[in-house]
C-alpha cells in the first residue's frame, strides 16, 4: 500500500480543521454538488452552493463553505501531483478569468457527465496502490481538462497588472526550474 494521493470525500464529510472557520488550503478541491444549499465564500467573494453545479477553489485561496443541506463530492489533491504542465497551465488560467470558482451551474447533463469519472477516480484512489495511484492520477487530468473545457476561459480586461505578472512569472517558473538553476 501507498499514500492515497487524491481524496475523494462526500461534500458533507467533516474535515480534521477548522471548517467552520475561514481558511485556506495548500491543495485543490473540486467541489461538486448534487443537492444545493448554503452557500461558500471564496476570496471573499460569496457563491451560492446551487444544485447540479461545480466549483474549485485553488490553493492559497482563503474559503469558508456553509454546507446547510447540501450533498456532493469533493476532491482534494495537491498540484504537485499533475503530471501534465499543459493541465497545471490550463487550471491557473481560470484563476485569473472572471468567476473562477465557478466550472459551471445548474447544469443537470455535465454533472451526470462527470458522476462516472469521479466514482472511477475514488475506486482507483482507495486502492492506494502504485499502479492504482497512477490510473486515478490519469483520470484526475481527464476529469480537469474535460472541466477546463466545459467553462469557457476568458481572461478579462479587469484582469490587473500584478496577476497577469505573477501568471506569467508561475507560468516562467514552471518551464525553467529543472533546467535554469543559476541564481541569476
Amino acid at each position: 500500500q501507498t499514500e492515497q494521493i487524491i481524496q475523494v470525500q462526500p461534500l458533507e464529510h467533516h474535515n480534521p480543521y477548522d471548517w467552520t472557520r475561514e481558511h485556506r488550503h495548500t491543495y485543490f478541491e473540486v467541489m461538486f454538488v448534487d443537492v444545493g444549499g448554503g452557500n461558500q465564500l471564496i476570496d471573499f467573494v460569496n457563491y451560492p452552493a446551487l444544485a447540479n453545479s461545480c466549483y474549485i477553489i485553488f490553493p492559497q485561496q482563503i474559503h469558508l463553505m456553509k454546507r446547510n443541506n447540501s450533498t456532493g463530492t469533493v476532491l482534494q489533491f495537491g498540484e504537485e501531483v499533475i503530471p501534465s504542465a499543459q493541465v497545471r497551465h490550463s487550471l491557473r488560467q481560470i484563476l485569473f478569468g472572471e468567476n473562477p470558482a465557478i466550472v459551471f451551474e445548474n447544469d443537470e447533463v455535465k454533472m451526470k457527465s462527470f458522476q462516472s469519472l469521479i466514482h472511477l477516480i475514488r475506486d482507483a484512489s482507495s486502492k492506494g496502490t502504485k499502479v492504482s495511484n497512477d490510473v486515478a492520477l490519469h483520470l484526475l487530468q481527464a476529469l480537469l481538462l474535460q472541466l477546463v473545457e466545459n467553462r469557457p476561459i476568458t481572461t478579462s480586461s479587469t484582469t490587473s497588472e500584478d496577476q497577469k505578472l505573477l501568471f506569467h512569472f508561475q507560468q516562467f517558473l514552471e518551464e525553467q526550474y529543472a533546467h535554469n538553476k543559476s541564481v541569476q
